[in-house]
């Protein structure tokens, strides 16, 4: 419903308005404003689609008001009218913003329909100008990210190998000393703690060649439940005894066409994720579903497609995200965790395995009011639907 507020203070042209564009705009919503001030206050308040204002206003003039809408940051067409034409005033009121600048003359009042249209007309082409300028924008951070993505998949891959043939050899010889060490020595202990620190970067390297797409992988067709059950007891050593874990998985789950140990790698990212982020304990959730994504949805998720996917979802109750952590979650190496507890790769990974099985991901959360991480992967063997009986 169109919302228009005519400042003047003379009632008789009020009328005249009033009923003009009531014969165009007969849904429309009209309220008269007298006083400037208080028109200011009002429009911070509600706002209107258009104002229709007298020049000579009680209180402050035309171009007043029109500087402060602007200081106040009220963004709405105005249209200045005057009982005296002055094109000096004209030119002063343009370059302040307002729509249109016209003259009372005889024929005022039957004009005023057609130019709340052109006004209406341009508001909605400005609205269509900043959509695209908000796309492009999108399109632009989409692209960029990617190219860090790439960039460092590179690296990745071009390093990975040689330092796991280094932690290989780390690894070996602290097994063989271990080997002829009685527990007793002390050595054992320290010899025991480089082995653990080897196997842990082993992890990692791991790790930076599956985001460095180097890894193999077996694409087959999936059931995700069946993948999350046998996760189960591992995942409840990772999580420790304060956090809780717990599954929902649907069924009659379509499959998708993957890689069981990189799926079991994203699954397991996610839960030390969410653990990590329940310091004080608490409880973790997985969930599976099928999902069949509209257009809708791709409209507000500009970087998905509709169709039919296998949704899984880790949720946690934990300390939350504001939106300025979540634009970087994906990031190579960006963390928040303290340097000793977090490296920043493995939401980069999960990110990558889900791009790998053409699929994406998406994060809900807020300060203080946890995290749901969202995966959709797309299912190749959806059930065939039974014939109901007439």
């Amino acid at each position: 419903m169109l919302k228009i507020m005519i400042i003047e203070d003379e009632k008789d042209h009020f009328e005249l308005m009033k009923h003009a564009i009531k014969k165009e705009f007969p849904d429309a919503t009209i309220d008269l404003c007298e006083k400037a001030e208080l028109c200011l206050n009002r429009l911070e308040a509600t706002g209107r689609d258009i104002i229709i204002a007298d020049y000579l206003l009680a209180g402050m003039t035309g171009l007043q008001l029109l500087e402060e809408l602007k200081k106040r940051k009220i963004e709405v067409p105005v249209i200045m009218v005057t009982g005296h034409g002055d094109e000096g005033l004209a030119v002063k009121a343009m370059k302040l913003g307002a729509f249109d600048y016209v003259v009372k003359s005889g024929s005022f009042f039957e004009l005023i329909p057609q130019i709340i249209r052109k006004a209406i007309h341009d508001r909605e082409l400005k609205e269509k100008v900043l959509q695209a300028e908000e796309k492009k924008k999108r399109l632009q951070a989409q692209l960029i990210q990617a190219q860090k993505m790439a960039a460092f998949g590179r690296l990745a891959g071009g390093m990975a190998h040689d330092f796991n043939n280094i932690l290989t050899t780390i690894q070996g010889f602290a097994d063989i000393v271990l080997m002829n060490l009685k527990e007793d020595n002390p050595l054992y202990g320290d010899l025991s703690e480089i082995r653990k620190a080897s196997i842990k970067a082993a992890t990692l390297t791991r790790q930076l060649l599956l985001f460095s797409r180097r890894q193999p992988m077996e694409m087959i067709p999936l059931n995700i439940n069946s993948v999350v059950q046998n996760l189960v007891k591992m995942l409840n050593r990772l999580i420790g005894g304060d956090i809780s874990l717990s599954t929902d998985l649907k069924p009659g789950l379509w499959k998708v066409k993957g890689d069981a140990g990189t799926i079991e790698q994203v699954i397991m990212n996610l839960v030390v994720n969410a653990r990590d982020a329940m310091p004080e304990g608490g409880e973790i959730t997985v969930r599976t579903e099928n999902v069949l994504v509209d257009e809708e949805y791709c409209k507000i998720y500009r970087y998905a497609r509709s169709g039919e996917f296998v949704c899984i979802s880790v949720q946690d109750m934990g300390e939350g995200m504001d939106q300025t952590i979540i634009d970087h979650i994906f990031d190579p190496f960006f963390t928040t965790k303290e340097p000793e507890k977090g490296t920043g790769i493995g939401l980069s990974v999960v990110y990558g395995i889900v791009k790998q099985h053409e699929g994406w991901i998406n994060v809900e959360s807020s300060s203080g009011n946890g995290a749901i991480f969202r995966i959709y992967l797309p299912a190749t063997c959806p059930p065939v639907p039974v014939p109901q009986s007439a």
